[in-house]
């Protein structure tokens, strides 16, 4: 498990389930929900029907609960290295123990790689994280880097 956000009342989690692999980014990744439960918090096959309108082969995760638990913000990656792209998406369910409905992918939180969303604490906007690169002449977002040799700096880089 990685990546957790806990209910305001504090006796859920939402968390990314998912498999390490070696590489760059999880093999898999579902959101699941993990209830307090004598002493800890436990993770039920029972309560994944919450999720199964969220979760795709696609990886799922770092979720954002609405204070009143009716709401999910998440990430969603798609795609394999180098052609992954990142999206925000958003679901709602009509009960605390319902089901989340389809959810729908924020079309105006565009950019190379979003992710994270959190909820202010009205709940009313949404903040994400992106990848932006800041100079002396300004902010700009970063441009995702097509190949492992572009992220070793230039000293250690091999000739020839």
């Amino acid at each position: 498990m990685f990546d957790l956000e806990q209910s305001a009342s504090g006796s859920e989690l939402v968390v990314a389930d998912g498999e390490f692999r070696g590489g760059p980014a999880p093999a898999t990744a579902d959101l699941r929900l993990a209830r307090w439960r004598d002493g800890r918090f436990a993770l039920s096959a029972a309560d994944d029907t919450m999720f199964s309108a969220l979760n795709t082969p696609a990886l799922e995760y770092a979720a954002a609960l609405s204070a009143d638990g009716l709401t999910l913000a998440f990430t969603r990656l798609e795609g394999h290295m180098p052609f992954i792209r990142t999206n925000i998406w958003i679901a709602r369910r009509s009960a605390i123990n319902a089901a989340f409905d389809a959810p729908v992918r924020i079309d105006a939180i565009d950019g190379d790689w979003v992710e994270g969303p959190t909820f202010s604490s009205d709940d009313r906007a949404i903040t994400i994280t992106a990848k932006w690169v800041i100079t002396r002449s300004g902010a700009s977002r970063a441009k995702p880097r097509s190949s492992s040799a572009d992220r070793t700096p230039r000293r250690f880089r091999r000739r020839g």
